[in-house]
């Protein structure tokens, strides 16, 4: 693992910022409970397969918008360095 896969995964924390997502958490949770009590058997299956498969869909393009963001940034940095070298030598 990198060290951009380890702040992702929360290995690295720059920043705490977890009270909005226990908060969209709860949300979730408490609507998926209510809808639940609606649902056979076989359609809270169906529900449970189609959750999981939109976890994984939303985990894999966090992760690609995540290292897309640092490569942007440090290509950033990498042209502003350029200019203040470039700077230098003038």
């Amino acid at each position: 693992m990198n060290i951009i896969e380890d702040i992702f995964y929360g290995n690295i924390v720059p920043a705490n910022s977890k009270l909005r997502e226990k908060e969209l958490m709860k949300e979730i949770c408490d609507n998926e409970e209510k809808l639940s009590r609606t649902l056979t058997e076989a359609q809270k299956e169906m529900l449970e397969k189609l959750n999981n498969s939109e976890i994984k869909l939303a985990e894999s393009c966090e992760r690609e918008h995540f290292k897309k963001g640092f490569i942007m940034g440090a290509r950033i940095i990498i042209e502003v360095m350029r200019k203040n070298a470039a700077l230098d030598y003038e």
